[in-house]
């Protein structure tokens, strides 16, 4: 058995995306291909009809290898990329991609339908602020749709990324009236606007205003509305499993470390409920080619809630939650690096043994990309092996 490995539920992902798709209907998807690339989920949200975010030419190759159509349903949205990159993704096909600055708004001349990036007034509400990066302010956004002008470049839409998370709806709706005004006053004609990502895997209930404001938009312009969900889609299709390697006293080492979680930090903000797989499995490997059986765990402890796993692959689990009513103890578990904040949780809980398996679930995230080493905006650590589940 592998020391660390992932589940994933292609179905938890279709059930997002509906999810998506009743609370958005009339915005087109942007998946952004770099929060998960296993080609399962690519190829789960191709069937979906959705289309994709690429922040590189290595990740646009791979979507194509999919057939899906570069003109119409891929977004080059790294607003910082080299003359060389531009050039080999309009020979690919790609027509619509981002800018932030002059220097980009020249290397886009010969694409198809440039969006200038703009970057919100305000992220008090993100601890992922995006805007620190990327995005043009509104004075630096005249200035370069007047260029855009001299130059005869016609500004295909308008987009802007709250960051994570993407916090109350108020600064959203702010944001869309702020795009709206370079537009009128260039009489830009243009075609979309982009509102960006940074929905959680739950999506806040005033999304249903965010939704009224967009159709508002819509029906005064006939732009097309996108965005680019990630994490929302397939953070809570993987469950993440790392093997119990050591204790001592209070502290218990695992195999993997939480620096392979891209948003490890959040780890610690949002205390993962612990849950521990038994080292006596009812078996390691299964030979069962029924991809659609059902497993159900047998608990360690009557106390312990039921924990249903389905499974398709050669893995059964014997799983066992903690209780808060169990005799539990404060302990730190540390991942496998020399970093002393190599840490994946820290709290009370239950005895654990070595040979155990500590499962962390919503880790559909960035996860597997990492690990992957198939990321190219981070750096991987080892592979990891993913069993798909429904």
């Amino acid at each position: 058995m592998q020391s660390t490995f992932a589940t994933l539920s292609l179905g938890a992902i279709k059930r997002q995306y509906a999810l998506l798709q009743s609370t958005f209907p009339t915005t087109k998807f942007y998946y952004a291909v770099k929060c998960n690339n296993y080609p399962k989920v690519i190829q789960c949200l191709v069937d979906l009809g959705s289309s994709f975010d690429c922040a590189s030419i290595r990740e646009i190759q791979f979507v194509l290898s999919f057939g899906v159509d570069p003109g119409s349903r891929i977004i080059f949205a790294n607003p910082h990329r080299s003359q060389i990159e531009v050039d080999e993704a309009v020979k690919l096909g790609v027509e619509m991609m981002t800018f932030d600055s002059e220097s980009q708004l020249l290397r886009l001349r010969s694409v198809k339908k440039p969006l200038l990036r703009m970057c919100p007034p305000s992220q008090e509400n993100q601890s992922v602020k995006l805007g620190v990066k990327f995005g043009a302010d509104i004075f630096q956004a005249h200035r370069l749709l007047s260029l855009a002008h001299s130059l005869g470049v016609n500004i295909s839409g308008l987009c802007f990324h709250m960051g994570y998370p993407i916090g109350p709806v108020t600064p959203i709706l702010s944001m869309l009236k702020t795009i709206q005004i370079p537009s009128s006053e260039f009489e830009l004609q243009l075609s979309c606007i982009d509102f960006g990502g940074g929905f959680d895997f739950k999506l806040p209930e005033n999304c249903l205003k965010l939704n009224e404001k967009l159709k508002e938009i819509q029906k005064e312009s006939s732009l097309e509305l996108q965005c680019e969900p990630g994490r929302f889609l397939v953070q809570s299709a993987v469950k993440y499993f790392t093997r119990v390697e050591g204790k001592n006293d209070g502290t218990i080492f695992v195999n993997g470390s939480c620096f392979q979680m891209f948003f490890r930090d959040m780890l610690k903000k949002n205390p993962i409920k612990v849950k521990v797989v038994s080292k006596e499995w009812i078996q390691n490997y299964i030979l069962n080619e029924n991809k659609d059986k059902k497993y159900e765990t047998k608990n360690t402890n009557d106390e312990c809630e039921k924990e249903e796993i389905e499974l398709n692959e050669q893995f059964q689990v014997q799983c066992k939650t903690f209780s808060e009513n169990q005799n539990t103890k404060q302990i730190i578990i540390r991942g496998s690096s020399g970093m002393q904040n190599d840490v994946f949780y820290e709290g009370k809980i239950g005895d654990i043994e070595v040979g155990d398996y500590i499962m962390i679930q919503n880790a559909g995230a960035y996860t597997i990309s990492c690990m992957s080493q198939q990321l190219d905006q981070f750096c991987g650590m080892n592979a990891l092996q993913v069993v798909e589940v429904e």
